[in-house]
């Protein structure tokens, strides 16, 4: 733009010089024409220039975007991150503390250790319940087997465990329920 209103200038000076400057002029509008073209060449050069860099523009901005989502992803799964070490540091107190409450204190007889569990305590109590009804059970079939040997005659029908002699007869307790535990000669 600037070389065309030179080259202007340049023929309005020339043109009052005279005819003489003819040919200059001529050989002005010349380069003019030539100017014009480079110019008409270097706006489209600038006009894809600047098609892209819009285009870049566009693609880094996205770019950009997509990076301050990651970055934002990045903080968040990395405070997800400490506060899940810092649940797993307490748990693993707690798990050191439980098993502290489970080690058997320095005056506990041996064995006891094995009972800090309820369903250690709850199997150890079953075992000694079936471990005294069968001991009573057998005490009690022995007990009659004896008295079945020092008296041939005696009638041992309807004796129970837990059965009591009242005025020569057997009679079930009154506050237990009428269970059987053991006849003798029923094995």
């Amino acid at each position: 733009m600037i070389g065309v209103v030179k080259m202007v200038e340049m023929a309005v000076v020339l043109a009052s010089e005279g005819s003489d400057s003819l040919d200059r002029v001529k050989e002005l509008e010349s380069e003019k024409a030539t100017l014009v073209a480079k110019s008409c060449k270097l706006k489209a050069a600038l006009e894809r220039s600047e098609e892209m860099f819009r285009e870049q523009f566009d693609v880094l901005s996205g770019e950009k975007e997509r990076a301050d989502k990651a970055l934002e992803e990045k903080d968040c799964l990395q405070l997800d991150k400490e506060r899940l070490d810092n649940d797993n540091q307490q748990l693993s107190r707690e798990v050191e503390d439980l098993k502290a409450i489970l080690l058997p204190a320095e005056d506990e007889p041996e064995g006891m250790a094995d009972l800090r569990t309820h369903s250690n305590f709850i199997a150890r109590i079953q075992l000694l319940e079936s471990d005294c009804v069968g001991a009573l059970a057998d005490g009690f079939e022995f007990a009659v087997n004896q008295l079945s040997v020092l008296n041939s005659g005696l009638n041992i029908e309807g004796t129970r465990v837990l059965s009591q002699v009242v005025d020569g007869r057997v009679v079930p307790p009154l506050d237990s329920p009428d269970v059987d535990v053991g006849t003798p000669g029923s094995d």
